[in-house]
């Protein structure tokens, strides 16, 4: 059975979000077939990124990391095939490692937005939620 996964680049790395997407369709089609939506670039409101980032609210960077999202904008995508959550979820360290991370526990510390280069749902139930939050977007 097909699964679904949703998928975004984070502000900071806009700029280079199709080489990212292209780097990480490479990642995922080494483990199988998959399609990949084309990726839409959006502007969330901060009632999205509220519910997106709600595991986070507690944390002192919390208010900078809504406030880059909702100023820079994401870039959404869905990969679908068998298997895909956890395909896309293992290739997610190859790009994090390739395109660069941010010290989370130093951004938490400084209050700052910390920059990861892109989100993958968790878990198949996480990937329902996610695309469920995202659907206006990716109606369009």
């Amino acid at each position: 059975m097909d699964e679904r996964s949703l998928v975004f680049i984070k502000p900071g790395s806009l700029e280079i979000y199709k080489e990212i997407y292209e780097y990480w369709d490479g990642g995922v089609r080494k483990t199988g077939g998959f399609q990949r939506s084309t990726p839409i670039k959006v502007k969330p409101q901060r009632d999205i990124m509220g519910k997106q980032y709600s595991h986070i609210r507690h944390i002192p960077a919390y208010e900078a990391t809504i406030e880059a999202f909702t100023q820079s904008g994401i870039v959404l995508a869905v990969y679908s095939g068998e298997d895909i959550v956890k395909r896309v979820r293992e290739s997610l360290m190859d790009v994090r490692e390739r395109f660069g991370d941010d010290s989370f526990e130093e951004a938490k510390r400084e209050a700052r937005y910390y920059r990861n280069v892109a989100h993958a749902s968790e878990d198949i139930e996480g990937a329902r939620k996610d695309i469920n939050l995202w659907r206006e977007f990716l109606a369009k």
